[in-house]
């Protein structure tokens, strides 16, 4: 079985936009890697972030959204909207994925920058979902709002 975690338009009318990608899709294939010349994978939409919410601004692209799978055969996935690590499971191969993505970020860390999340699980259905977060409020892309200003009115600070 190969799977592959990836993020894209949700409409035919999106793909030909500047959008930001607001889809988070799943490729599962059970033929890959038994020896074949061809493949297929069938795609399931996980996810997909209301027009006008911060996941539809900023988008699910964030580099590396993370698929994991446990010995079950059961999916977990994990995503940024640059600010918000999301997470969601699937117990049938990715055919359905639980309702609501949970945010599992909180407390200090909400509504600051939040990327790279990254998703394990073992062979007895424990999940962990790690992440890189910054200690500043705003989009990670956004030089002005991460780094900081200068006296000078730079972000080059010497000392």
């Amino acid at each position: 079985m190969s799977i592959r975690l990836f993020v894209g338009p949700d409409s035919a009318v999106e793909n030909v936009t500047s959008a930001p990608q607001r889809t988070v899709y799943v490729g599962v294939s059970t033929d890959a890697k038994l020896g074949g010349s061809s493949f297929t994978f069938t795609d399931h939409k996980i996810f997909t972030s209301q027009p006008g919410s911060l996941l539809a601004t900023n988008g699910t692209d964030q580099v590396f959204p993370a698929v994991a799978t446990d010995s079950f055969g059961y999916l977990y996935a994990a995503w940024s909207d640059n600010s918000n690590i999301f997470f969601s499971s699937s117990l049938d191969l990715g055919k359905t994925w639980s309702t609501t993505p949970v945010q599992v970020n909180q407390g200090a860390t909400v509504g600051k920058s939040n990327v790279f999340p990254w998703v394990a699980a073992d062979a007895n259905g424990h999940v962990v979902v790690v992440w890189f977060g910054a200690n500043l409020a705003g989009n990670s892309n956004n030089t002005t709002v991460i780094e900081r200003t200068c006296s000078d009115g730079t972000n080059s600070c010497r000392k």
